[in-house]
């Protein structure tokens, strides 16, 4: 006898042997032909051992559901195990926004267990729409049900349910989710009814101090600190740190007021830097930055590696504070570290400043680990001082060249001639980022000391040099430096060429414009690119036609910056052939021909865009879909069609 093989007998088997992608699969099928018959199967994948089947799963039950299949979810919580009961809950939450009269109706259910589904079901959808029907299961003769309620009440974050929440403080068993949701809601009016009870009820105290942090009024300060007399060492540090979530909503003298009880506030700190929680952590490190003393700079440099939840950066806080006013300690602090640590602490004297950070800055371009000089001579950069120039001149020759450039970069205007001849020589540098930041370095002093220490090695034979030197010469807006500049687009050596096109465009030097033309017809592909980006950079119209002729160019990058300029020129004349770009040349240059198009207002842009969202590269639909969006949202008048 032959036996039919039903759908659901082929899901099954499918489901048996699949991995987790083709179990996916499966359950998306079952979605878009559900059934009562397959609905059972469905809700089998809420208990499938991979989370992101499960997540797969409640996401088809949040789109197909409807207020049957609602109800029966609701049903099935009355039976089923915890761990799946949990995810149904989960599924149902995200239904309230559509079937909240069949959730909320479970709310009068028989059964108390079901009332709290319901309640806990409402509050997890974070929906105001179930405010009202929270309300009225305050009164519920159930001490669950009214506790979950009070809890759910607090998680729609509704602020009219402050009242309601205030008078549930005389509830023995729902005062604690009370307390909870009151904080959630920051409800100022909660103040003083809070602190009367953290007064009087030990129990709920630590609910209570958590509460008035998350309110973070003033008015709490005198209550939080005589929490820090407690023997309770958790209840302590939780104080500290509602105290300085009160400080963090707006200064009001927290700080000032710990100071005057160092005995109580000091060792709650300490205690809280060992504390799992890193908030607590962070709490506690900011609390010594602002009233420790250089006893307790250890204790705060043991979390300069406390890379959890930024621990190491308020550390690094503390620290500047601490060394602000004890720069000694700090200095004491570096010798007894490892590299790691002193790197940090390198930088904290860089950000505190003075005279004793600067003979231990000094001291640390000594050091023989590379990250340690470099932060040095970056710190160093910072502390204005003749001994801070001083030592960066003499370390202008470190081996490595992020030092030298460090150095470099830290050095200020008014340099001795030792220096600048030394900044001249790093011109040469093997390093291309040393000899920028020389070539930066030496523009900040000025035209006289360029043309002495410079303008020799425009004629120098090593063109890395020349090229460095050119994009010095650049930063000096005066005709003998432009005319120094014009001819470097002339050197032998490509890499020059590009430099002083590079920089011809990045200041803008029109006088540069004859030859730059001249450059779109460079050998060297990259000085071609180079001059098309600095004549749109300038934007001289007479540019248009040559640039229009480099739309030809053999190289899709060439073709690509003549694209951009002309976009920038914003000569209409050249619409037709960026139109013709636009649809026939690479794809790079077709995405900018288009973008171009959209600057000069082309009136026949929408057509190319139309095709171009049938086109299969996805970068050009994406394009054009993009492109179009922001002209159908431009304002009237923008356009000329």
């Amino acid at each position: 006898m032959h036996t039919q093989y039903s759908p659901i007998d082929e899901y099954r088997a499918r489901l048996n042997r699949g991995d987790e992608e083709e179990r996916g699969q499966v359950y998306r099928d079952i979605g878009q032909a559900l059934s009562p018959e397959t609905l059972d199967l469905l809700l089998s994948g809420l208990s499938d051992p991979s989370v992101r089947v499960r997540s797969t799963v409640a996401k088809i039950m949040e789109s197909v559901a409807d207020a049957s299949m609602t109800i029966r979810l609701l049903e099935t919580l009355r039976h089923e195990n915890t761990a799946l009961r949990s995810s149904i809950m989960t599924v149902l939450a995200g239904l309230v926004h559509c079937h909240l009269e069949q959730i909320r109706s479970y709310l009068q259910d028989a059964d108390p267990d079901m009332r709290i589904y319901a309640a806990t079901i409402l509050g997890n959808s974070g929906s105001t729409q179930a405010f009202s029907d929270l309300k009225g299961i305050l009164d519920d003769p159930e001490e669950n049900v009214r506790y979950v309620g009070v809890e759910a009440l607090g998680k729609i974050r509704n602020p009219l349910a402050v009242p309601f929440l205030l008078d549930m403080l005389k509830d023995p068993w729902a005062k604690y989710p009370a307390i909870e949701a009151l904080g959630a809601l920051r409800a100022c009016e909660a103040l003083e009814p809070l602190i009367a009870i953290g007064q009087e009820d030990t129990t709920v105290r630590p609910a209570v101090v958590e509460a008035l942090g998350a309110i973070g009024h003033a008015g709490a300060v005198d209550f939080l600190i005589g929490v820090l007399g407690s023997e309770d060492n958790d209840l302590r540090i939780e104080a500290l740190d509602a105290l300085v979530k009160i400080e963090s909503a707006g200064p009001c003298g927290v700080f000032s007021r710990l100071a005057q009880r160092p005995s109580l506030a000091v060792p709650t700190a300490l205690g809280a830097l060992k504390s799992g929680d890193p908030l607590k952590r962070k709490a506690a490190l900011r609390v010594l930055g602002q009233i420790g003393t250089a006893f307790h700079m250890k204790a705060v440099s043991d979390h300069l590696g406390d890379e959890t939840d930024g621990v190491a950066a308020e550390a690094r806080s503390a620290l500047e504070h601490l060394g602000a006013r004890h720069p000694d300690e700090l200095a004491a602090l570096y010798q007894n570290n490892s590299d790691v640590i002193q790197q940090q602490i390198v930088e904290i004297a860089g950000a505190v400043g003075g005279p004793t950070a600067g003979r231990l800055l000094a001291e640390a371009l000594e050091h023989p680990d590379t990250s340690v000089r470099e932060a040095a001579a970056k710190s160093l950069g910072a502390v204005s001082s003749d001994l801070a120039v001083d030592r960066l001149a003499a370390h202008l020759n470190d081996l490595d060249w992020k030092v030298r450039k460090a150095c470099i970069e830290g050095i200020g205007q008014s340099v001795s001639q030792q220096t600048m001849a030394e900044l001249a020589r790093l011109l040469g540098d093997d390093s291309p980022e040393v000899r920028d930041a020389a070539a930066d370095a030496l523009a900040r002093q000025g035209e006289n000391h360029v043309w002495r220490y410079v303008r020799p090695l425009i004629d120098c034979p090593e063109p890395q040099a020349r090229a460095a030197a050119v994009r010095c010469i650049g930063q000096i807006d005066t005709d003998q430096m432009r005319g120094l500049l014009i001819r470097a687009l002339k050197d032998p050596d490509p890499s020059v060429r590009r430099v002083a096109a590079e920089a011809a465009g990045r200041y803008q030097v029109t006088s540069a414009v004859k030859r730059l033309i001249a450059s779109l017809v460079d050998d060297d592909w990259m000085v071609r690119k180079a001059a098309a980006t600095a004549l749109g950079r300038i934007s001289g119209r007479h540019a248009a036609e040559p640039l229009r002729n480099a739309l030809g160019d053999g190289n899709l990058w060439v073709r690509y910056a003549a694209v951009e300029a002309l976009g920038r020129i914003g000569d209409t004349a050249v619409i037709d052939s960026l139109r013709a770009v636009a649809c026939n040349d690479e794809v790079p240059v077709r995405i900018a021909a288009v973008e171009s198009l959209a600057t000069l207002q082309d009136p026949g842009l929408d057509s190319i865009l139309d095709r171009m969202l049938d086109d299969p590269d996805i970068e050009i639909r994406m394009t054009a879909e993009n492109v179009l969006g922001r002209r159908t949202v431009e304002p009237a008048g923008s356009r000329t069609d």
